[in-house]
């Protein structure tokens, strides 16, 4: 697994948990992330 699909499959947990609307927000706000901004922003 590379660290792009190590930090979606986190994404997921955390999104599955709870509080989608927070959880993408503060993934788009994250430069580390930023691989993942495309998908993220369909969410």
């Amino acid at each position: 697994m590379n660290l792009i699909d190590e930090a979606r499959e986190w994404l997921r947990r955390a999104v599955s948990s709870g509080g989608k609307a927070r959880i993408k927000s503060l993934a788009l706000a994250d430069s580390d992330l930023e691989a993942l901004w495309s998908e993220i922003k369909y969410w």
